[in-house]
């Protein structure tokens, strides 16, 4: 069932809804993978294992039995515990390495509605954006074709983010408190005022243009708002 869009979650459950995604992906994309203390651990086990071999070829020490039998137990419980933590490792970059397809997915999706992969079978899209990026716009398009209410719904609530972004990168309004805010927890937003940032640099001439012609937008709804009070 198509989710209601009424939050940055919401467009998350749609853009899965719509890729047909596996994991909780989402715009975001997932955690950096991080390197698990159980490979600190087996090194130390290892270590503890080649020093005792060593020791005892060189006799340098001569060990007790009670000693060496409490070694070997230890090394064996070290080399569980380490292979159980690595087995477990293992699942959770297996389940992020899906998040990280699903993710590139949802933002190939995001890209045909913004009309960034207008086509996504074009030649040279796959080679500019990856498969997976390609793939997600190949299925926003047959989300359109086969649920063109919802996809309609979906488009003008990620293009209302997106130009409430860009209006305030426009309007230079970076440092106040709900922009900072709104551009944290929303990727659209955020896409939308780094790219008036972009234009800024990159197309001053452009970015002045839409500058002027917001400002202008902004004072015809005051006007039209002050008109109706006093009426």
């Amino acid at each position: 069932m198509f989710p209601e869009l009424r939050s940055a979650s919401d467009l998350d459950a749609a853009f899965r809804h719509v890729v047909d995604a596996h994991s909780r992906a989402g715009l975001e994309p997932p955690p950096e993978p991080h390197t698990p203390a159980p490979l600190a651990m087996g090194t130390a086990a290892e270590a503890l294992h080649t020093a005792v071999e060593l020791l005892e070829m060189a006799r340098l020490v001569h060990l007790s039995p009670a000693f060496a039998v409490f070694s070997g137990v230890t090394a064996v419980a070290l080399a569980a515990g380490v292979g159980y933590a690595e087995i477990a490792h293992a699942w959770e970059e297996h389940a992020r390495r899906g998040m990280v397809v699903d993710h590139e997915q949802i933002m190939g999706a995001l890209r045909y509605i913004l009309g960034r992969i207008p086509d996504p079978d074009r030649a040279g899209v796959e080679v500019r954006f990856g498969t997976h990026v390609r793939d997600g716009a190949n299925n926003a398009e047959a989300f359109e074709r086969t649920h063109p209410e919802a996809f309609q719904r979906l488009r003008d609530e990620v293009r209302a983010h997106h130009q409430e972004g860009m209006r305030a990168g426009l309007l230079d309004r970076g440092g106040e408190a709900d922009v900072r805010l709104r551009c944290e927890q929303d990727v659209v937003v955020r896409m939308g005022f780094e790219e008036a940032k972009e234009l800024r640099s990159h197309d001053p001439v452009t970015f002045e243009a839409r500058r002027r012609a917001v400002e202008q937008m902004h004072g015809a709804l005051d006007a039209g708002r002050a008109a109706r009070v006093r009426g």
